[in-house]
C-alpha cells in the first residue's frame, strides 16, 4: 500500500509537470506579442497593454497588426500601459536608448560586487530628485545584480516608491543593458497592491528580453 501511494504521488507529481511545461508556452504565445524597439532589441508584451498612438490609445496586438511596428531610433522608443476599469495605471513598460553610453557588454561582464554598490548610489540619487518634486519618495531600494538574460549581461535593479494622492505603492525593475552604441534601459512597474496578479506578467516580460 505503502509502494503504491508512493507510486501514485510520483506519477501526479510527474503529470503536473508534464502539463506544466505544455501549459506555459501556449500562453505565453497566446497571450504576448514581441515588440522590436529598435536597434536589433525586442520585447513581449501582453496583447491588452495600451500604447498612445497618433493621440489614440490601442492595444499592442492592434498596433503592430496595424504598423508591423518599426519604430524610429529615439530616445524613447517604446511606451505601453495596462489600466484598470478606473483608468489608472496598474503597470507599465518604457524603454530608452542610450547611444552615447561608453559601457559594453565585455564591461559588464567584468562588474563586481565593489562596482554594483558604487552604481546603486548613483542611481538612487537619480531616482530620488524626480519622485521627492513630485510628492514621492523611495521606501526600498533592492540592492542591484548583473543577470544574464538570453545572451545578454544585464544590470537588474528594483525598488518600490509612495507617489502622490492615492496611488499608493509602486514597485520598479529597470533592466539596464550596456551594449555601446546600442545600450538601452527597460523599465517595468507595477502597483504593488496586485502584485499576485501582476508580477508572473513582469517576470515573463523580464525574460523575454532579447537584443541581436
Amino acid at each position: 500500500m505503502i509502494f503504491w501511494k508512493r507510486q501514485s504521488f510520483f506519477f501526479v507529481f510527474l503529470l503536473g509537470l508534464v502539463l506544466g511545461f505544455l501549459v506555459l508556452p501556449v500562453w505565453g504565445a497566446s497571450n504576448f506579442v514581441r515588440v522590436p524597439l529598435g536597434n536589433g532589441a525586442s520585447i513581449e508584451v501582453p496583447k491588452n497593454w495600451v500604447i498612445l498612438s497618433g493621440n489614440q490609445r490601442k492595444t499592442i496586438d492592434t498596433f503592430v497588426k496595424e504598423k508591423g511596428y518599426r519604430q524610429t531610433e529615439s530616445s524613447l522608443n517604446f511606451a505601453a500601459n495596462l489600466y484598470d476599469d478606473q483608468g489608472k495605471t496598474l503597470a507599465l513598460v518604457n524603454v530608452w536608448f542610450y547611444p552615447d553610453n561608453p559601457i559594453t557588454q565585455v564591461e559588464a561582464r567584468q562588474v563586481t560586487p565593489a562596482d554594483l554598490k558604487e552604481i546603486d548610489v548613483e542611481m538612487r540619487k537619480a531616482a530620488e530628485a524626480p519622485l521627492n518634486a513630485m510628492g514621492g519618495r523611495v521606501l526600498n531600494w533592492y540592492a542591484s545584480k548583473m543577470q544574464v538574460i538570453n545572451g545578454l549581461y544585464v544590470l537588474v535593479q528594483e525598488h518600490q516608491h509612495s507617489g502622490a494622492g492615492d496611488t499608493g505603492i509602486t514597485r520598479v525593475r529597470r533592466l539596464r543593458v550596456w551594449r555601446s552604441p546600442r545600450s538601452f534601459t527597460v523599465t517595468l512597474s507595477y502597483r504593488e497592491r496586485d502584485a499576485a496578479m501582476l508580477l508572473p506578467i513582469i517576470d515573463y516580460m523580464t525574460k523575454s528580453l532579447h537584443q541581436q
